[in-house]
């Protein structure tokens, strides 16, 4: 089965490790200029695009999404680093020790080892400086601690997204505070990603300021289209 990885944040990483995390949203890349209207799941990962007008669909072309199709598994990218990696005596293996940054500070129980050959122990040694945090980009399989599992691909608009989707994404709800009378007294609110003393009052607006974090100022209101990736955390 052919495995593929994926980028998630620190925050979306603790969502995915509480299990709250089941959904997540990418943009979709295609090689033509033209506008897609429509989109069509033709079977086997592949999707068709086209334009529309006058009521009438003409297909354009197709992609495979890159995240694969149902059962597909993915293994999960995050900051990391080594904490250390040597020759362990008497059993004359490697083991590599490594560390997973999901908190704003250093979370030391998420400690693992795993056994490597001699070389790729000098080649850590010369590539990764021991204690330096390493971007998710560089994450090489061996040291990934979550796999999913694909359950289901759809593409949509980026702004289709439902309050139940949003909370399916893994976004935070705020505790304990209190909403303005004037505003309906106390209701359940959600995190602001943009704003760490602000909140929103419903799952999709708390999405989009999430959305906006990852992807920057006005990528909310480009509403791209978006593959729409469901999954469920499996055993590495």
């Amino acid at each position: 089965m052919k495995e593929r990885p994926i980028l998630f944040s620190a925050p979306m990483v603790r969502a995915l490790l509480a299990d709250t995390k089941t959904q997540t949203r990418r943009i979709v890349k295609h090689p033509h200029a033209a506008e897609v209207d429509v989109w069509a799941d033709e079977g086997n990962g592949r999707w068709g695009m086209g334009v529309q007008e006058a009521g009438v669909s003409a297909r354009m072309d197709a992609i495979f999404c890159p995240y694969g199709q149902p059962g597909a598994r993915l293994w999960v990218r995050e900051t990391w680093r080594l904490s250390s990696c040597g020759r362990h005596y008497p059993t004359q293996k490697t083991t590599a020790y490594v560390e997973w940054k999901d908190r704003q500070s250093t979370d030391r129980q998420h400690q693992q080892e795993w056994a490597c050959s001699d070389s790729e122990s000098e080649a850590l040694l010369e590539k990764q400086r021991v204690g330096t945090w390493r971007p998710s980009i560089h994450m090489p399989r061996w040291a990934s601690r979550i796999d999913l599992e694909v359950a289901g691909v759809r593409v949509e608009r980026l702004q289709a997204i439902s309050d139940a989707d949003a909370i399916a994404e893994g976004i935070e709800r705020v505790r304990g505070r209190d909403v303005p009378a004037a505003m309906g007294g106390n209701v359940q609110m959600w995190r602001d990603y943009l704003n760490p003393d602000g909140w929103q009052a419903t799952p999709a607006g708390s999405y989009r300021t999430l959305w906006e974090s990852i992807n920057g100022p006005g990528s909310w209101a480009e509403n791209p289209w978006v593959w729409v990736v469901e999954f469920k955390r499996v055993a590495p």
